[in-house]
């Protein structure tokens, strides 16, 4: 079994040293920067054990691995897909499965616009762990292991042998999604890291900064909690009026709490979240916002925006997804939504309008 994995961050890295010690089974990896990996990578799981995995061969020649994958995993973010859709094209067999870890950026989508109709295609609808790279190309930290994975699989006389192949993976149960867009529509990073960034940078000047770094999860606020509930409800609403059903836990359902304050203890108490730092950059004794972190590059235009360009499709009023992006927009530098439209400037995301889409039913058929 030959697998290739796409992408060269924390999720790449994981992957590849995870499923490379599996039975039978033979990875690779297509990344920008092959030079800067090891032949075997060392793995942290979360009991703080350490293995190494079997040989990877790393290449940025997507002709030598793409041709010969039985399998092809899009480990990258969001923004990052379209590239590497455009980078495969040419050597991707239409029977060779293809799926990304990412969904919520629009990549049903885009493999459609590019790749064609695919009879082959997965998503996640979250990732399978929390990681992180310790040592690029060399060590990886798995922080978090998943007690069950739920993935949409198209259906194909291929779909049930496959399961029990991703159960075996990842030991662990596998549930199965009845559509694409249970992949797509998340409330995990679109609206879990926005509700975060707003308060932790609600008085932030540029050309100031803070005068300390922050943690993450571990210093999350009640305002946060409060604001991603709201967000998850207008999600809820908007999912309401999509006209097949698509079975999404409420943030709160999510989390097995009640209300905000539940929610801030159990977010601040995740261990898989401990010691995650803010997006952060330390200068002059100062600590300056980065900007260019994914945060803010993934998590607003390829996952807030997308959330409310389906609020537009189904005119469903979102004031706290709005009142994120307002303030994005200026934090951020950029315009994307002007008197409730979509700017010509949004024409480069993933957003369901750029696929043809005019009301809210015609995402049930776009891919």
């Amino acid at each position: 079994m030959n697998i290739t994995i796409c992408g060269g961050g924390n999720l790449a890295h994981a992957l590849a040293a995870y499923l490379s010690i599996k039975k039978d089974v033979e990875i690779s990896v297509l990344t920008r920067n092959p030079n800067k990996w090891e032949k075997k990578l060392k793995c942290k799981l979360p009991d703080s054990s350490i293995f190494t995995s079997k040989p990877i061969f790393v290449t940025n020649n997507a002709e030598s691995v793409i041709p010969n994958a039985d399998i092809i995993i899009i480990a990258a973010p969001n923004f990052a897909i379209e590239d590497i859709l455009n980078t495969i094209k040419d050597y991707y067999n239409p029977n060779t499965w293809i799926g990304s870890i990412l969904c919520s950026g629009g990549f049903f989508w885009q493999s459609y616009k590019i790749l064609g109709k695919l009879n082959y295609t997965f998503g996640f609808q979250r990732v399978p762990f929390i990681c992180r790279t310790i040592d690029y190309g060399s060590l990886v930290h798995i922080s978090g292991l998943k007690n069950s994975m739920e993935i949409f699989v198209s259906e194909n006389d291929k779909t049930k042998s496959f399961k029990v192949l991703l159960e075996s993976f990842f030991n662990t149960k596998i549930n199965f999604l009845d559509n694409y867009l249970e992949a797509t529509i998340s409330n995990s990073n679109p609206i879990l890291h926005p509700s975060r960034l707003y308060y932790l940078f609600e008085n932030y000047n540029h050309n100031i900064g803070l005068e300390k770094d922050s943690l993450f999860y571990e210093e999350w606020t009640n305002e946060s909690s409060s604001l991603l509930i709201n967000c998850d409800k207008e999600l809820h609403r908007i999912i309401s009026k999509i006209p097949i059903k698509i079975k999404l836990k409420a943030i709160t359902e999510h989390y097995e709490v009640s209300n905000a304050e539940e929610l801030t203890n159990k977010i601040q108490s995740i261990p898989a979240f401990k010691k995650l730092r803010s997006p952060l950059i330390h200068k002059n004794n100062k600590f300056f916002a980065d900007v260019n972190n994914r945060y803010f590059q993934e998590d607003i235009p390829y996952g807030l925006l997308i959330i409310k360009s389906l609020g537009l499709l189904s005119e469903t009023e979102t004031p706290h997804i709005d009142k994120i992006l307002n303030w994005a927009e200026d934090f951020m530098d950029i315009k994307l939504i002007e008197e409730n439209k979509l700017l010509s400037s949004t024409l480069k995301y993933s957003l369901p309008q750029n696929f043809g889409a005019k009301k809210i039913n015609d995402i049930v058929n776009i891919f």
